[in-house]
């Protein structure tokens, strides 16, 4: 994880489990879900970004390595950047939740 991501895991791991992340990723693509149904791209997008989001570190690497080798180093960074958004905004919002 970068910084910004270790120091939210880090001050809210004990009240999120990976498993509570996982079922707000999956709440926050379903919610998603009507907004993008008119453009696929997006979806599609943000469909990946929230798959890549729910991996564990070991195997996001991987994925963005061969994101890189079959579709090139910025749509890689896109969808590292982006996935790094969702985690830092659920764990955000949960731990909030449990305050």
């Amino acid at each position: 994880m970068n910084g910004l991501l270790n120091v939210i895991h880090q001050k809210v791991s004990v009240m999120v489990s990976r498993a509570d992340i996982q079922l707000a990723l999956n709440d926050f693509l379903a919610e998603r879900k009507a907004a993008c149904s008119t453009h696929r791209g997006s979806w599609l997008r943000l469909c990946e970004t929230v798959h890549v989001a729910s991996l564990q570190d070991s195997d996001r690497a991987r994925y963005l390595v061969r994101v890189v080798n079959q579709r090139g180093a910025d749509i890689a960074l896109d969808l590292r950047l982006g996935a790094e958004q969702l985690i830092a905004q659920v764990t955000r919002q949960l731990g909030e939740q449990a305050h």
